[in-house]
């Protein structure tokens, strides 16, 4: 079986089940106005590319929340999808989800540079040697963009790490020891467009 032919046989039974967004963007895109961010959702997840982590569920933000994932869910290669992200939202809570046994601990960019690949010599891999200071690098240079105005002001990044063994999330590195999220912070992403928001 070729790759098409089971990637279209898996969409088939994902057809047959009927779970497709009800959120129409063509229809509100360029609206201005408070109801809007009960539309959209309130968090950005950054995380690994990694399959076997599911960020979203351990957070319980299942159809909550923006997930980007990069190899590592390291924040330089996640920030022009949190820009758009805010452009649609305004939304500032972003939580950069790194996870144990990552594929970044055991790759540096001077061996794939260095392989029979031929990677442009100027990309790097953001890689890292230890799960601590790879939470605190990203976060921190995802502060730094809100310092610099590449994300909006008052936008709150904090840093968990997921146990792959386990499940549990922990909180491992954040500026905001007083940030409280809002009162149903975590809206569903989904309204049909036969009846949407108050106020539309």
């Amino acid at each position: 079986m070729s790759q098409a032919d089971f990637l279209l046989a898996n969409n088939a039974v994902y057809v047959e089940k009927g779970e497709v967004p009800t959120v129409n963007l063509a229809k509100i895109s360029g609206q201005k106005g408070d109801n809007l961010e009960d539309i959209f959702p309130r968090h950005a997840v950054v995380t690994c590319m990694d399959p076997r982590i599911d960020p979203l569920r351990a957070l319980g933000l299942e159809g909550k929340a923006a997930m980007i994932r990069n190899a590592g869910g390291v924040g330089v290669d996640a920030l022009r999808s949190l820009i758009v992200f805010q452009e649609f939202t305004h939304a500032r809570e972003i939580a950069v989800v790194h996870h144990t046994d990552c594929g970044m601990l055991y790759v540096s960019s001077d061996k794939i540079h260095a392989g029979p690949k031929n990677v442009p010599q100027d990309m790097q891999f953001h890689e890292f040697s230890n799960l601590e200071d790879g939470v605190r690098r990203d976060v921190h240079w995802l502060q730094e963009r809100v310092k610099d105005g590449a994300l909006l002001e008052g936008t709150h990044v904090v840093g968990y790490l997921l146990e792959n063994e386990t499940g549990k999330v922990s909180v491992r590195q954040s500026q905001f020891a007083t940030y409280q999220p809002v009162d149903d912070a975590c809206p569903s992403f989904a309204w049909s467009s036969d009846h949407p928001p108050s106020g539309q």
